[in-house]
């Protein structure tokens, strides 16, 4: 384990990356940090996984919502541009909601998909392997969320370096 500029906690030695990534201690995420998502001139949008959280509604009972993994990459310091593994800003955001009449095979696909993401609780480790498929390079970093969650805001909850 390495903490590299800016407090990020970087796993580096295999068997830490096996522990830390198969015996479900901690979630595993993972952000694509070399292909922007297209058509969001001029902020620069990276998106990686899915990820669900529970909240309580006093109508409805405790509600599952999910959202995808996100970060603004214009939003980072000059020193840290050219180092995604050291990015701030990683947090998960709501998806949107379009109804439709239809109900095909992209919506299946879909609800398979938010079926089979982790689930994220506040004041959680997880994992986050942020990954660039330009270069086939990847870093394991070791984050926390934060102690507040809001499924009614974009961002639904934060995460940040992970302080021993």
């Amino acid at each position: 384990m390495v903490k590299a500029y800016g407090g990020a906690t970087i796993l580096n030695e295999r068997q830490e990356i096996g522990l830390a990534m198969n015996f479900g201690k901690y979630p595993v995420l993972w952000m694509e940090v070399g292909k922007p998502r297209a058509g969001w001139d001029p902020l620069t949008v990276y998106e990686g996984c899915k990820a669900r959280i529970a909240c309580q509604s006093g109508r409805y009972g405790n509600l599952i919502y999910t959202g995808t993994l996100s970060m603004y990459g214009d939003e980072q310091k000059d020193e840290v541009r050219t180092s995604p593994w050291l990015w701030d800003g990683i947090h998960l955001s709501s998806s949107c909601v379009c109804l439709s009449s239809e109900f095909g095979y992209s919506d299946v696909m879909e609800d398979l998909e938010n079926a089979q993401s982790p689930m994220l609780e506040t004041d959680q480790e997880v994992i986050v392997v942020m990954k660039d498929s330009n270069r086939k390079v990847c870093w394991v970093r070791k984050m926390k969320t934060t102690s507040h969650k809001d499924p009614h805001c974009q961002t639904m909850l934060k995460l940040v370096n992970f302080e021993e």
